[in-house]
């Protein structure tokens, strides 16, 4: 496929991220985006690029189709014609306007489905649905559902669905909420629509961007310097740092190819590793390949939906903003995917801060 087709791949996939909040992604964004990169990379960049976003990019109208089959899954909402006023749908998000979003595509299907409303929904309830997009690190999650659970979930029966986990977030999240569940006696049931490998012992099926360690990052400056940073901090660590992947070939599901791998996550490091020399006052969780509390090249997710990315994902993908001043580190990066904030605070600010022993 040329680099023109991919490009419009991409433009075609990205039609309805953050529809009405910006400027429609087009091919000349795109294009301006991928001509940061080094020439010999570009082709490849676009190629993986537009299949992994084909393949793993949540538009709303499959976000509808999965909120539809919650919806109707027995399993968790029972009969819901029928027992829609016991199935409660919960919005404790505390950062954020996932659930809330979400939330009115449950209520669009209820609506053309049923006739109901959500506001009908839960009145007499004996069960929770709590839903989000993604979870990565899984601490957003833990703390709106501890929160939860011990004010309002005792003696009840709770179903957590995301669209997409990540397997070292949802272990984390069921292994910190399970005491919490049986001291306030709440069941608790996990629903995924997928899951994306990141057991770093399991390197062999990696679901994330993980680089392997290339002689000629030595002559690249903000590389060494990066690297050289978390060295200095682990010296002084109870934790070790994470730095390159085994050279093992992957067991590709991401990718289109081991080979196409290794190009795309060796730029998205190098160029991620200049963008974190430009704040002055940059969170030590900024990490090149997304943020992480933990020292490492980063997170590197590559989930991505129709209302947000997430700032686990490269920062490639989301940072930077071309129409700052140019006395504004923003303004030297221009980003394929805009990325909102949240809470209003800097880019320099992160979601996700607490111990994940999930290593």
């Amino acid at each position: 496929m040329s680099d023109n087709d991919n490009i419009d791949k991409i433009v075609a996939v990205l039609s309805d991220f953050r529809r009405g909040e910006i400027t429609p992604i087009d091919y000349e964004h795109v294009v301006e985006w991928i001509n940061q990169f080094d020439l010999d990379d570009r082709s490849t960049i676009l190629n993986e690029v537009a299949h992994i976003l084909n393949n793993n990019y949540l538009s709303r109208a499959n976000a509808k189709k999965f909120m539809k089959i919650i919806i109707n899954d027995e399993r968790i909402c029972g009969d819901i014609e029928e027992n829609y006023e016991n199935v409660h749908f919960l919005q404790i998000d505390q950062n954020g306007s996932s659930q809330k979003d979400l939330l009115t595509l449950v209520d669009e299907v209820l609506n053309e489905e049923y006739e109901i409303s959500i506001q009908d929904c839960g009145t007499e309830p004996t069960k929770y649905v709590y839903i989000d997009d993604c979870i990565y690190s899984g601490n957003t999650a833990f703390n709106d559902l501890k929160t939860w659970i011990e004010e309002d979930g005792r003696n009840t029966e709770l179903h957590v669905v995301f669209s997409a986990a990540y397997s070292r977030g949802l272990a984390s999240l069921q292994r910190r909420l399970r005491p919490i569940a049986i001291q306030n006696n709440t069941k608790i049931k996990y629903w995924r629509a997928h899951e994306y490998n990141n057991f770093v012992q399991d390197y062999k099926k990696y679901e994330c961007c993980w680089p392997v360690e290339e002689d000629d990052y030595a002559s690249d400056r903000h590389v060494d310097n990066y690297v050289a940073a978390i060295n200095e901090r682990a010296a002084t660590s109870q934790y070790p740092p994470r730095l390159y992947r085994d050279k093992a070939e992957i067991q590709e599901t991401l990718f289109t190819s081991s080979s196409g791998r290794n190009v795309v996550e060796k730029a998205f490091f190098k160029w991620g590793a200049y963008i974190t020399s430009l704040p002055k006052n940059a969170k030590q969780t900024m990490r090149p390949l997304g943020y992480e509390f933990f020292d490492s090249l980063g997170f590197g997710a590559l989930f991505v939906t129709y209302r947000n990315i997430s700032n686990n994902c490269p920062l490639v993908l989301w940072w930077g903003d071309k129409n700052m001043p140019s006395s504004h580190p923003f303004s030297n990066w221009h980003p394929l995917i805009p990325r909102k904030v949240n809470d209003g605070n800097s880019y320099f600010d992160d979601d996700d801060e607490e111990y994940d022993e999930f290593w």
